[in-house]
């Protein structure tokens, strides 16, 4: 598969947009993705979180998720974390071997691993380098090592905190967290789906619930799945389910409906044109990634905004409006747009 090296990308506005919501969405609907940068960086310093810095402890500004995310780092900062690896003695040096690097300090996150680090990942492996072996600097989780196994794809992980790398080739990110590769998420997609020999046989609809997460949770949550259960809606709990079977349920699902999170990252192995209805937090001009998501897997976008119960929509809890939660719901499933 031959990829561009450079696209331009646009997403409309979700079907149901107000007038006067259309500035919340309206930068997120023009934007051009590339092609995986990859240089080789000699001397890195790699940190057990995902942070990178170069021998001068300069940040690798090219692989942060944001131009700018390192300001507020200073030198004292990485020299800190260094001096308290070599006193735990969970230092490694690592001279010979060449590893590709695609890794930031988002990247142990279920959305940042499947929407940047594996695309990346399949990038380099299945259009580059075929016997690349990839290098880690933190302990994976379930879905992590079953989806690298479903991928094929080779790594070492290291347990010590600071590695020093004598080269490494290092995988830029396409432009910025939140930005996607079409290409790549759908040969993702393809893989893991081929891998687990599905096929969509079902027309699910599902509600993923967030009741067991540390934040971000619906306080009125009973109401909403009382209107979801009415409309033949199963609830689920990703949390509790291994990753192989949420790919199972969402291949089978033409519509799912969750608040703002990374279950919602799962719409890249819907087929195209299934129905995301996203509960976001009340008038937030930024962190529209699930928006951007379900137009680059051309699907059908619904939103709701909901009142929030603190000023950081990251970690507060959400107010759903039961009567709009309802009339959206009646929409999608008629099948009919709401438009003003």
């Amino acid at each position: 598969m031959e990829f561009k090296e450079s696209h331009d990308v646009q997403i409309g506005f979700p079907l149901n947009i107000r007038k006067d919501h259309q500035q919340y969405f309206e930068r997120c609907l023009n934007w051009q993705y590339y092609n995986p940068n990859i240089k080789v960086h000699f001397f890195t310093i790699v940190y057990g979180k995902g942070y990178s810095t170069n021998i001068f402890l300069q940040p690798i500004k090219n692989i942060a998720p944001w131009p700018d995310i390192y300001k507020k780092f200073h030198k004292s900062f990485f020299l800190g974390r260094i001096r308290d690896a070599f006193k735990r003695q969970e230092i490694k040096f690592v001279i010979t071997p060449l590893y590709y690097y695609c890794i930031n300090e988002f990247s142990n996150n279920f959305f940042h691993w499947f929407a940047e680090v594996l695309p990346k990942m399949i990038y380099v492996k299945n259009h580059l380098n075929k016997n690349v072996q990839f290098y880690i600097p933190f302990a994976l989780s379930a879905y992590q090592l079953t989806s690298l196994k479903l991928c094929n794809i080779s790594f070492y992980k290291n347990k010590n905190e600071v590695s020093f790398l004598c080269r490494v080739k290092l995988v830029e990110n396409f432009v910025y967290t939140g930005a996607y590769h079409p290409g790549l998420l759908n040969e993702l997609k393809q893989i893991i789906i081929n891998k687990l020999q599905l096929t969509k046989n079902k027309e699910r609809k599902i509600y993923v619930t967030r009741k067991n997460a540390a934040r971000r949770r619906i306080v009125n949550e009973a109401d909403v799945i009382k209107k979801l259960l009415q409309s033949g809606f199963e609830i689920f709990d990703f949390d509790e389910i291994s990753f192989e079977q949420q790919v199972e349920i969402l291949v089978n699902s033409s519509i799912i409906v969750s608040l703002h999170g990374a279950a919602l990252t799962n719409m890249i192995f819907m087929k195209p044109g299934s129905v995301v209805f996203e509960l976001l937090p009340n008038e937030v001009l930024g962190d529209k990634c699930y928006f951007v998501l379900a137009g680059t897997m051309k699907h059908a976008y619904y939103y709701l905004f909901c009142e929030t119960n603190g000023p950081n929509h990251i970690t507060a809890d959400y107010f759903v409006n039961i009567n709009l939660f309802e009339s959206t719901l009646s929409t999608i499933i008629s099948g009919h747009p709401i438009l003003e």
